[in-house]
């Protein structure tokens, strides 16, 4: 059963700015290692300018990180970091929570988070569901 449900959307422009002036804030804040391992060859953190590509796979994954915040309800107050939410590509994409943010998603009845991404454009977006099993 559907427990909830979020959605997100960023110009990926944006996403390629914060990366060129502050990925070192972003490395393990926001993006998990993984995840930057999932960019592809030519890691982000050793390019000067973000290529295209690599923005745009930046971009759909802080997308789904905002949509999985959205579908679980967490409330302003809570203290989480956007790694604590880990985008997993295979066939289909899967949402990895920090044992505390899972511990919280269970409280709400989510067990499972599944997430569609897509791009058009300037854009990337993000749709989050969580399931309960």
């Amino acid at each position: 059963m559907v427990k909830g449900i979020g959605i997100d959307i960023i110009c990926i422009e944006k996403i390629r700015s914060l990366w060129e002036n502050h990925r070192h804030r972003l490395q393990g804040v926001v993006f998990t290692e993984k995840e930057l391992e999932a960019v592809g060859e030519g890691s982000p953190t050793q390019a000067e300018t973000l290529p295209y590509r690599q923005a745009l796979l930046l971009a759909t994954t802080f997308a789904a990180k905002e949509a999985t915040v959205k579908a679980l309800g967490l409330p302003y107050s809570t203290r989480y970091e956007l790694a604590d939410i880990e985008v997993c590509r295979s066939d289909h994409q899967v949402i990895h929570l920090s044992p505390s943010l899972a511990a919280l998603a269970r409280t709400k009845g989510i067990d499972r988070l599944t997430c569609s991404i897509a791009a058009a454009g300037q854009y990337a977006s993000a749709v989050v569901i969580g399931e309960s099993l």
